[in-house]
């Protein structure tokens, strides 16, 4: 329903600006990598046994080809038609909003939209918000976590800072209480990007760490009040990871309020050692970020084995032993969309949709050929985004400039993601979106420059 209506609106509200399209017909190299991930699937397609299945996808993940064209054809349709305006921005942010805030209800149990009425308390941790599996919401937060954090670093405007600095720190509240490690290693690449992009550009006026620092300061005190009320309210505490206690529970909110304010400091005072101090303060934090939180998963992700990664140690091993044993021919060209699961079941008793790697899934799929096609849209997407950046082509986002930022950090946080979990069902339409609306040629945010 998501691609369908994206295209619907992409089409309807760029329907003036079809003719100059043909004034712009060099393809953007993320746009030539999909087409040949569009190949790949269709040859995989054809290398599946059973057609429907592939057709439609496996029951409750549906990423079968229907879904794959539909994704391609969001990411096509908004950047050759797109006519996309600042509504749309804040549309994303606000009800992203929405989402977040019933979330973070959910996990003191208050469930304001019934999901858990026919759900065990055992499976609480496993679902929350309008979105549903825990996975599939951290992969949302993730995705959507760069927008709102460019509006407020890069914005002149007063109203994008209250809707920005809302959205950021709902997104600290749902970040320690959603369950998913993931998030947190998407997050700091996330943030890590930004810091380097702010770093790296000279002087302007905008303040660039002075608005990071805020934005550490922001998230760091929402996470202190979320420990908090973690605390105060145990007993109706859904049951968390280790990890995601001591994040808001721990000392690092607290690290996270004197780093925070340790960046604004020296930004404001102009120091000539900026960017070492800012690297260094960087350094200490992740060093004792990783520290602490190690304690609390050192026998999830620190003890190698069968169950390593919350069981992901034993689903990669039988899923190579599935490729192994596969064809020559269906390791090229894979056994079909969202067949993964008809071939798995030989190898374990688990009911398995995906390899919990959306990359690894890919392989297996779609084979080495769209395994590797599909990573290229992702790398092609970084690579033509840094390019662009370190040749002055930034181009403008909701009134804000270098929306090449956007783009590599989303996609560094996607890739990250992947690695643990299969998010293709809920993010990449509107990961393919919103590099369809860089890609556009020219690009038609209303009232904004082109790429």
């Amino acid at each position: 329903m998501m691609t369908v209506a994206l295209i619907i609106y992409d089409l309807v509200m760029g329907a003036g600006d079809r003719a100059s399209f043909w004034t712009h017909r060099r393809l953007s190299p993320v746009s030539i990598a999909m087409m040949v991930y569009l190949a790949a699937t269709t040859i995989s397609f054809f290398m599946a046994e059973d057609k429907k299945t592939a057709l439609i996808g496996a029951s409750g993940w549906f990423t079968g080809l229907l879904f794959q064209y539909g994704i391609v054809a969001v990411f096509f349709s908004i950047s050759i038609f797109g006519s996309i305006d600042k509504r749309l921005i804040y549309i994303m942010l606000i009800s992203a909003m929405i989402v977040f805030t019933i979330g973070v209800f959910h996990r003191f149990q208050v469930d304001i939209i019934g999901i858990y009425r026919n759900l065990s308390e055992d499976d609480y941790p496993r679902f929350l918000s309008t979105i549903g599996q825990a996975t599939w919401y951290s992969s949302y937060l993730c995705l959507i976590f760069p927008v709102g954090l460019h509006l407020f670093v890069y914005s002149e405007e007063t109203r994008d800072k209250y809707v920005s600095g809302a959205f950021i720190a709902l997104s600290a509240a749902t970040l320690v209480t959603q369950n998913s490690d993931t998030a947190y290693l998407a997050f700091f690449a996330i943030l890590a990007c930004y810091f380097v992009f702010s770093l790296r550009n000279k002087s302007d006026g905008r303040g660039e760490l002075t608005r990071l620092g805020q934005v550490t300061l922001i998230m760091s005190a929402v996470v202190l009040v979320i420990g908090i009320l973690e605390r105060i309210f145990a007993d109706r505490l859904v049951r968390l990871d280790e990890v995601s206690l001591k994040m808001a529970q721990g000392i690092i909110p607290v690290i996270g309020l004197m780093a925070g304010t340790t960046v604004i400091y020296v930004d404001c005072k102009k120091y000539k050692v900026k960017k070492c101090f800012v690297i260094g303060t960087a350094f200490i934090f992740l060093i004792v970020g990783v520290i602490l939180v190690a304690g609390a998963a050192s026998e999830v992700y620190f003890t190698p084995g069968r169950d390593w990664g919350n069981g992901r140690g034993l689903i990669w091993m039988r899923t190579w032993q599935m490729f192994r044993d596969l064809p020559f021919i269906n390791k090229i060209f894979g056994i079909g969309p969202g067949m993964f699961y008809s071939k798995i079941n030989s190898y374990t008793e688990l009911l398995l949709a995906n390899a919990h790697n959306e990359w690894v899934t890919a392989i297996i799929e779609f084979g080495i050929l769209g395994g590797v096609s599909y990573l290229a849209i992702f790398v092609t997407a970084i690579v033509m985004s840094c390019r662009n950046s370190r040749k002055g082509r930034n181009s403008s986002f909701a009134g804000a400039p270098n929306f090449e930022y956007i783009i590599v950090s989303m996609t560094i946080a996607y890739v990250i993601h992947g690695m643990f979990n299969y998010q293709q069902c809920i993010s990449t339409p509107m990961f393919f979106a919103l590099m369809g609306m860089y890609c556009s040629l020219p690009t038609r945010f209303i009232g904004y420059d082109k790429v």
